[in-house]
């Protein structure tokens, strides 16, 4: 690595300069979309007469993956949660929400993705990647030409097609670990929430935390620390010793 700096918190730094392999998870992370996630569900349960609130949401959904939360949602009202009636809600899900993020993207990108991304992109000794529960299809929307226009910055992303169990499990962080030729342990993560955390440690990768206003209640201490945001000026809320 070059002797340019990103962070200038010293604890974040040092942190960074380790990794040969750096990871970012998608939703609410890159960009802060679980409103819109939100609204799509919603618009899918409508049939039903159910209606998720904010709380909801954060309780039921964030960091996990939608064919799981929608099983238990249904459950919950006595539907019977038939695996065909499941899988054409995750579909009609991602419709909707592909229709309502089109064309607004960018105004959902959290502080310092850009910034970071342009940073560690030019260094030669370092792989970006993604790793999202998300579709491809969901996936090519916020990263790809008709999104924020970044895929190309990333050497490996891996989406929910690609594996068959979603985080916390850690297989989507072994996957990667094991495309890139990096061990975990020369790896970084940046998550945004606690099932995405625990992921990644139980993959054995340190991870940083980013919590964004849905996920802030949720357990972050399998994180190395928590920072507030991804630009250089970022601060460190909170440090756990491993």
């Amino acid at each position: 690595m070059t002797k340019r700096r990103y962070f200038k918190d010293d604890f974040l730094w040092k942190l960074a300069k380790k990794a040969s392999l750096m990871v970012f998870d998608m939703n609410g992370l890159i960009i802060d979309d679980e409103d819109l996630q939100r609204m799509a569900v919603n618009e899918v349960l409508k049939p039903y007469a159910i209606e998720l609130s904010e709380q909801d949401w954060i309780l039921e959904c964030v960091g996990t993956r939608a064919d799981r939360y929608l099983k238990r949602i249904l459950k919950k009202v006595g539907i019977s949660p038939e695996s065909e009636l499941i899988s054409s809600l995750v579909e009609a899900k991602n419709r909707m929400y592909e229709r309502l993020i089109a064309g607004q993207v960018k105004k959902l990108i959290r502080p310092g993705v850009e910034n970071i991304l342009e940073f560690f992109s030019k260094e030669r000794s370092i792989q970006l990647a993604v790793a999202t529960s998300a579709l491809p299809a969901e996936m090519e929307s916020i990263l790809g030409e008709r999104g924020l226009g970044i895929k190309e910055l990333f050497d490996s992303i891996i989406t929910g097609a690609d594996v068959s169990q979603s985080k916390p499990d850690p297989e989507i962080y072994h996957a990667l670990t094991d495309r890139s030729g990096t061990s975990p342990s020369a790896s970084l993560v940046f998550e945004d929430s606690g099932p995405g955390i625990e992921a990644s440690a139980r993959a054995g990768i340190p991870c940083i935390a980013i919590p964004n206003r849905f996920t802030a209640g949720q357990d972050f201490s399998l994180a190395c620390c928590v920072i507030n945001d991804l630009t250089p000026d970022a601060k460190v809320l909170a440090i756990h010793e491993h």
